[in-house]
């Protein structure tokens, strides 16, 4: 037996993906001012994270847009691009750009809407930062609505 040979095993540390940001809704106004036009579809935009210590290879993501009373809910995968034989890992540390495959069609006009983005790794070892809600619209003029429990308060 040779102490001098020793086996040694590299392991990644745990995942952890995050929702950064979401760049696109920020705001469903117009030009004009007016808050959303029935039949628009919107394809939100997501800063995905990899805050953890693992390279990642796929993760799936969930887009809930709600309008008044009433929402729809997209979920879709994200899956590493192979170019050239090589995975393309999201590395730790590293943020990218998700835009939803599927538009969302603004099927109603409503005084206040929300857009929440929800990613999902298997093993994620950090839930807070997997969720983040935006309040992107009022058409009343006042725009500081918050939405609690299905009320909406404001000043």
């Amino acid at each position: 037996m040779d102490i001098a040979i020793d086996d040694v095993n590299f392991s990644y540390g745990l995942p952890d993906i995050g929702i950064a940001d979401i760049i696109n809704p920020k705001d469903f106004r117009d030009t004009t001012g007016s808050c959303m036009v029935m039949g628009d579809t919107i394809y939100p935009e997501i800063a995905v994270v990899n805050a953890g210590r693992a390279p990642l290879a796929s993760f799936e993501i969930t887009g809930k847009f709600a309008v008044g009373y009433d929402s729809i809910v997209v979920t879709e995968t994200w899956e590493a691009p192979v170019i050239n034989n090589e995975t393309q890992y999201l590395m730790p540390g590293d943020t990218m750009m998700y835009i939803f495959n599927t538009g969302f069609e603004v099927f109603t006009t409503t005084s206040f809407c929300d857009f929440q983005a929800r990613i999902y790794l298997e093993h994620d070892c950090n839930p807070d930062n997997d969720k983040l809600t935006i309040h992107p619209c009022s058409t009343t003029g006042v725009d500081d609505y918050v939405k609690e429990g299905g009320l909406v308060l404001n000043q």
